[in-house]
């Protein structure tokens, strides 16, 4: 299922399993890094990649344990960031230029790094964690 209102179109999340995904670039007007929850419409800003990365990551997993705890619409776990930011992360999916490090990740000083983080993951011993793919 996907969300038809919005020009964005993703695999709907729900409670039980979802794809967040995440931009962080430079905005060289503002001199400072934004971080964005595409999937959440989570935005941050920063001046160290890795600590806006690591902050927006918190950010998107306490909102989908709200979420999960108050029961909330699922909606909530599908309100897309709007397209400018999409169209930043999409531009590095395509590109053959992605790397692997956020500080390696630098393209033509703009897009830092895309991120894909799914949940939950259930590891060896049957617990549930989130993991983080770079």
């Amino acid at each position: 299922m996907t969300d038809s209102s919005s020009p964005i179109q993703r695999p709907w999340n729900t409670v039980a399993r979802g794809i967040i995904e995440f931009v962080i670039f430079y905005d060289k007007k503002a001199k400072h890094f934004v971080g964005v929850c595409l999937s959440f419409d989570i935005i941050e800003e920063g001046n160290n990649p890795e600590k806006l990365m690591e902050s927006l990551t918190d950010a998107a997993k306490l909102h989908v344990a709200v979420v999960k705890k108050e029961n909330l619409p699922e909606a909530l776990l599908n309100r897309y960031a709007p397209k400018k930011y999409w169209d930043k992360y999409l531009q590095v999916q395509g590109s053959t230029v992605l790397q692997t490090s956020l500080s390696r990740n630098l393209i033509a000083n703009s897009v830092t790094s895309t991120t894909v983080s799914q949940y939950p993951i259930i590891d060896s011993n049957d617990q549930t964690k989130e993991q983080v793919h770079v």
